[in-house]
């Protein structure tokens, strides 16, 4: 029965002809599987082919297709799209099937920068917004994970990044704060950092990929900076007399836009004075203009005060010319050219020149009163020095009388006293006379006489008298008036006095504190009001007791106050305003204030506290020293919303007192929000006129507006200050203008210190500026007009200097100098006060500790609470104020100077400053006298005191075992230099180190000229030769070092090692540089080439290593060989030898071809003997030699082809016939040749064969010329005369074989 055949059906694939694949699938990861069925159920073979199916392999049977190479969707050369063909074959048929693979995006690649690197310019005075550069960076990811963001991340120096913002999605680097060429960076080095946008990556769903780079930004100097004097305002002395052109002093100053350096042009801006001094405009040389007479000048002391202006030559950035002024005093030193003269002074108001003079005096005065009604001035005009004088007496009545002051200077007011009441008798005589006599100390020409006309008054002859010369009274401050201090009693001798002495109190000006009762001498408080310890301390008063004649006694009371508690403390401000940021713990507010009684007493010891209140709780005060702190972070909005963020805190500072007392002071606290800063002030109006009257302290002068338009009080709060041009006279105080949005109110006035002179200075022009708390300012100018007040004023010498050693301890009550100043009233009394004290040594002239104090009457003394310290200040200058108490009209007090040296001792102890971590060195290079290491000291004394020497005080070295041993003193101490008071030095080596490994503790030893020492020691490590690396860098040496900081940065952070760079050197005749380097771990080994290479180069610290790849890193090998050096005269020495080895080797090579030629010619003359042995005397036709054209005749040579030279012959062939040197030339010619010919044909070698020695015994040799010459003579024999010429042709040799 028949069958009907069925067709066999292909397998059908059912996969999806698009397959979506992510780029990162790891390799070995199943990636799909092909779906196929048959429809006759045969078992199936799969495969895959195409141009995308590099990429994968399949499983045959299963079907289950894996990754076999990385996808990387950004490829170009697939564009993220893999086209395969998926194949199922059975048994019979193959079913192809088209699929795409398209390959999703991971975020595998970071963004990368280009057009690097980033280099820009910008001037200082840009604004802000000024774009500076863009910088641009790719990611070749899609999407999200391809959109670059940028960002500051850093930048060197810091304050950079808030001077640079950059646009996020823009990379526009735009400038954000106000740059300064002299008070900022004039270089910025911003680190870029360019992130995507994030995506998955392997199995981590987010991924972000970033980038560094650097900006290097260049600030450039522009003209906008008033010049500054570098030496003024200042003081200097010259002589009266001195020559016109003598330079007195030169004016310095300097343009600070250090990158412009203006030349400077100088003027004397004070046209009272500019007849006496010029100066010269471009080097400020001040010279004398016409002849100086201090006299001339007495009511400024002598001192000449010059307005110095100094003007940039160069235009600054709004058009005109920079100028600044100050001042330069010049006193006009004195020259002994006057007199000492005297006056009459009865007129208070005037004194009259006068040389006679009369008074009166009670007959038998007691020794040392005074001549009553003379008023007798003495005066020098001369200044210092020059106005000394001396006083004597002289007349019929000398003895009687002497004269009170006996010496003086400047000027005096002089007393006649009695020396001996004895002589001074009524009844002896009622008129006496004496001559005064004034006599210059320094130069004995130059006196003066006064006649003096002394009437004698009859009067009781005994004085009440007191039992003490001195009484010392003490009361306490503020007691009540009426308080009875003491009761003190005088006695006299005469009867009609007893009971009837009355007392007084001397002078009349202590009554106003103190009085006496008249009939008891009891001594009472008048006004308890006046009596303040704070303001004087001790009074001296004069007790008279007057008898019923007349005759008085006196004696000194001494009354010191002794203090109460009558002062509470006084807050240094008025109001705290403080701003904290929300959750910020580093708030800290120091309270401050101050109690005037006693020091290191309960009355003046205070303790801080803060009044309960509603946020009391959050802040806590130290009561001994007034710091205010948070106790826990603020919460804004934990604060009531109707305070606006502030909280008000009642602080509070009591003495020990008793009763205590006390004051307290607002803290205002404001809680901020993060508001940004983006306005500057500025003011109403740019100028302002105003007037003040002169003499008035502390007086108001009037009000500046200025606003800030920022939101928040932190930001648009405005304070003033006074800039130049006020000389520190005026102050300028913040008040919140009313509305609020009016702004600030600068209320001006006169320094609470500063007393204005209208004699002195009549105007002032200064500019006040205002600030917020991000320094932002606006300017105006302010024009002050000094109206005139009359005024009388005590001063202070301008010399005084005293000298103090530094920790000094005086016994007592510490004094050691006393001020005396100078007021030109008759009836004065000075007090002195210490204003403040300026130490020159620090940068604002601020003193860190204030170690004098002065009292009321002068005395200089150390305060007990410091320590004076010379290394740090040698100088301290007080301000002093003097205070006429008795002025009643005018300002009473005026400022001076005393200038305090402060003399060194040597009790600082010299420190080692460090130089590095530690040294490394090669053992086995360091020999006797080779450096090791380097160390430096510091000695905070001067001087002498300062002066140092170092040693080496022992060694320990520790091997790579860790094993310690104590090397003695192996190292010393040289090259030892000093600078000032630093010292340096060289530690080197005192002998040979080997090879040993491992690392050295130096001790060294630092000792002062006083025998202050310290020591400290140096850390040296052994590096093998083997452990250097060789760093090439693609980048010239200048480059390099340029950026050596840099690399060493990246190298450390790359190997977690310390760089110790050996060698730099530029490689010869290329743009490289080879670096020699260590790297040292903390333990003090050093890692090896693989070690440096492997951080450096591998993908091990990426960001490191695209550092150095950016900055030249070329190479990381093994040691280079030394540099190359210039060894030209090595190569030459060279040369020569092997010029020399040359030649030698030529001749002797010369002479063993000459001696293997004359052998082969032995050879060839024995043969020609054998040979021709039997041939007939005339026989003309030589012998035949195969190979060779006929010979004709006898003596060729039939080997060497040349005739034989007698000079070169040695010998071999003499039994040979002449004939045998008549040659011919057997090659290619055949010529005969006479013997002059051949006499003149130079000697010719043919290089042959190397054989050896031995070749000479072997009797083959002569094979086959003997066995053909042999041949030839038979031949010769049967042919007779007539044969044919003994020669043939052999076509299958060539001249070339011979």
């Amino acid at each position: 029965m028949a069958q009907t055949a069925k067709a066999n059906m292909g397998p059908i694939i059912d996969n999806d002809p698009v397959i979506s694949l992510r780029e990162d699938i790891a390799v070995g990861s199943p990636a799909f599987t092909i779906i196929a069925t048959d429809p006759e159920g045969d078992p199936l073979t799969f495969g895959i082919s195409g141009p995308g199916a590099v990429y994968f392999n399949v499983d045959a049977t299963t079907g289950v297709v894996t990754v076999k190479l990385s996808l990387d969707r950004e490829d170009p050369a697939f564009d993220g799209i893999l086209p395969i063909t998926l194949t199922a074959k059975d048994a019979n048929t193959l079913t192809p099937s088209s699929c795409t693979i398209v390959l999703e995006d991971a975020n595998d690649n970071a963004p990368r920068f280009v057009n690097i690197p980033y280099n820009a310019e910008i001037p200082e005075n840009a604004a802000l917004a000024t774009s500076v550069i863009t910088v641009s960076a790719t990611d070749p990811d899609s999407g999200v994970a391809g959109a670059v963001t940028y960002s500051i991340s850093g930048a060197s120096p810091s304050d950079g990044t808030a001077l640079f913002e950059i646009g996020s999605r823009t990379g526009l680097i735009k400038l954000k704060g106000e740059l300064s060429f002299t008070d900022k960076s004039s270089f910025y080095q911003l680190t870029i950092l360019a992130q995507d946008g994030g995506g998955p990556l392997g199995d981590v769903p987010n991924v972000i990929q970033q980038t560094s780079t650097f900006v290097l930004i260049t600030v450039k100097d522009v003209p906008n900076l008033d010049p500054q004097f570098i030496n003024l305002p200042n003081v200097v002395t010259v002589e009266e007399g001195t020559p016109v052109g003598t330079t007195v002093f030169t004016v310095r100053a300097r343009d600070p836009d250090t990158g412009i350096l203006s030349p400077i042009e100088y003027s004397i801006k004070s046209p009272a004075v500019s007849d006496l001094f010029a100066i010269n405009s471009a080097s400020g040389n001040i010279t004398v203009k016409s002849e100086l007479d201090r006299e001339q000048h007495l009511l400024t002391d002598g001192v000449i005060t010059l307005e110095i202006e100094a003007k940039e030559t160069k235009q600054d950035v709004s058009g005109g010319h920079a100028v600044t002024t100050s001042k330069l005093e010049i006193t006009i030193g004195d020259v002994n050219d006057e007199k000492p003269e005297f006056y009459n002074c009865a007129n208070p108001d005037s004194c009259e020149l006068a040389n006679s003079f009369s008074g009166n005096i009670d007959e038998h005065s007691a020794t040392g009163l005074p001549v009553l009604e003379l008023k007798i001035r003495v005066i020098d005009k001369d200044r210092g020095i020059n106005s000394r004088f001396d006083l004597s007496l002289d007349g019929p009545d000398k003895d009687a009388f002497s004269v009170v002051p006996t010496s003086a200077q400047s000027e005096v007011d002089v007393q006649i006293v009695v020396k001996n009441p004895a002589i001074v008798d009524f009844e002896e005589k009622q008129s006496m006379s004496v001559t005064i006599i004034a006599v210059d100390s320094e130069d004995t020409a130059f006196q003066s006489t006064a006649i003096v006309t002394i009437a004698i008054n009859d009067v009781n002859d005994n004085s009440p008298t007191f039992k003490n010369e001195t009484y010392k009274l003490e009361v306490p401050e503020h007691s009540p008036a009426g308080t009875s201090i003491a009761t003190i009693t005088a006695t006299d001798l005469d009867t009609e006095d007893q009971g009837n002495i009355v007392y007084k109190l001397l002078p009349e000006t202590i009554l106003t504190y103190f009085d006496v009762v008249e009939t008891t001498g009891e001594i009472k408080v008048k006004n308890g009001d006046l009596l303040d310890r704070e303001g004087r301390n001790l009074f001296s008063a004069t007790l008279q007791a007057r008898d019923m004649a007349n005759n008085i006694g006196s004696a000194i009371l001494e009354i010191t106050l002794t203090d109460i508690n009558d002062n509470k403390p006084r807050m240094v401000r008025e109001k705290y305003i403080e701003f904290v940021n929300e959750g910020d713990m580093n708030f800290q507010l120091q309270i401050q204030a101050f109690d005037d009684d006693e020091a290191n007493t309960p009355n003046s010891e205070i303790v801080y506290a803060i009044l309960p209140g509603d946020y009391s709780n959050n802040f806590t005060i130290n009561p001994e020293t007034g710091v205010l702190k948070l106790n826990e972070p603020l919460n804004r909005e934990a604060i009531d919303p109707s305070l606006n963020g502030m909280i008000k805190l009642n602080v509070t500072a009591f003495d020990k007192g008793t009763p205590p007392l006390g004051s307290s002071v607002m803290v205002e606290i404001n809680v901020l929000f993060q508001d940004v800063n983006d306005n500057k002030p500025h003011f109403q109006k740019k100028e302002y006129h105003f007037e003040v009257k002169e003499a008035e302290q502390g007086a108001f002068i009037n009000s500046v507006l200025a606003k800030d338009e920022d939101q928040t009080e932190m930001n648009n709060r405005i304070s003033f200050s006074i800039k130049g041009g006020g000389d520190g006279s005026f102050s300028v105080r913040s008040i919140q203008a009313t509305p609020r949005d009016l702004g600030y109110w600068g209320n001006i006035s006169v320094d609470q210190d500063t007393m204005l002179d209208y004699e002195t200075r009549k105007s002032y022009e200064f500019e006040v500026e205002a600030m917020d708390l991000d320094r932002k300012s606006d300017t105006a100018k302010v024009f002050l007009k000094v109206l005139d007040v009359n005024d009388e004023t005590p001063t202070l010498p301008t010399d005084i200097i005293l000298k103090v050693k530094e920790n000094t301890t005086l016994e007592g009550d510490g004094v050691f100098g006393t001020i005396v100043g100078k007021d030109v009233d008759t009836n004065h009394e000075l007090e002195y006060k210490l204003v403040s004290t300026e130490c020159p040594c620090f940068k604002d002239g601020v003193c860190e500790e204030d170690w004098f104090l002065v009292e009321p009457l002068g005395e200089v003394k150390l305060d007990p609470k410091f320590v004076v310290d010379f290394e740090a200040c040698h100088e301290v200058i007080l301000h002093v104020e003097v205070t006429d108490i008795l002025t009643e009209v005018g300002k009473n007090s005026s400022e001076g100077q005393v200038t305090v040296k402060i003399e060194d001792i040597n009790d600082n102890i010299p420190e080692f400053i460090p130089v590095q971590p530690h040294f490394v060195i090669i053992a086995e290079d360091i020999k006797q006298g080779s450096s090791v290491a380097a160390v430096s000291a510091y000695d905070r004394d001067s001087g002498e005191n300062a002066l140092m020497t170092l040693k080496v005080l022992g060694v320990t070295f520790t091997d790579l075992s860790n094993q310690t041993n104590d090397e003695g003193v192996i190292f010393e101490v040289t090259s030892l230099s000093q600078t000032n008071r630093n010292c340096s030095a060289t530690i080197s080596s005192l002998r040979s180190l080997g090879s040993t490994q491992g690392q050295y503790l130096v001790k060294v030893e630092v000792t002062d000229k006083g025998g202050l020492k310290s020591t400290s020691e140096v850390l040296i490590y052994t590096a093998a030769n083997d452990l250097r690396v060789t760093l090439q860098f693609n980048i010239s040496t200048d480059k390099f070092n340029e950026n050596k900081d840099v690399i060493i940065w990246a190298l450390e952070q790359a190997t977690g090692a310390t760089v110790h760079i050996m060698s730099v050197n530029a490689k010869q005749r290329s743009v490289q540089t080879i670096v020699n380097a260590y790297f040292v771990k903390p333990d003090g080994s050093a890692l090896s080439y693989d070690g440096v290479m492997n951080a450096v180069i591998g993908n091990e610290n990426p960001e490191y290593r695209d550092v150095l790849l950016e900055l030249g890193l070329n190479a990381v090998t093994p040691p280079d060989p030394a540099p190359e050096v210039d060894r030209t005269e090595t190569y030459i020495l060279l040369a020569t030898v092997g010029t020399l080895m040359i030649l030698l080797i030529v001749m002797t090579t010369v002479m063993v071809f000459m001696r293997r030629n004359y052998q082969r010619k032995l050879k060839a003359s024995k043969a020609m003997n054998s040979a021709t042995m039997d041939i007939e005397d005339n026989q003309k036709s030589g012998p035949v030699v195969p190979g060779t054209n006929k010979y004709t005749m006898e003596g060729a040579n039939p080997v060497l082809n040349m005739n034989i030279d007698t000079a070169t012959d040695l010998g071999f062939d003499e039994d040979d016939s002449s004939a045998d040197r008549s040659s011919i030339n057997s090659l290619d010619d055949n010529v005969d040749m006479t013997m002059s010919d051949r006499d003149n044909m130079p000697m010719m070698v043919i290089d042959e064969e190397e054989e050896e020695d031995g070749d000479l015994q072997d009797p083959s040799y002569y094979e086959p010329i003997m066995e053909t010459v042999l041949a030839g003579r038979g031949k010769n024999r049967k042919g007779g005369r007539n044969s044919p010429p003994l020669a043939f042709d052999n076509p299958s040799m060539s001249t070339t074989d011979l």
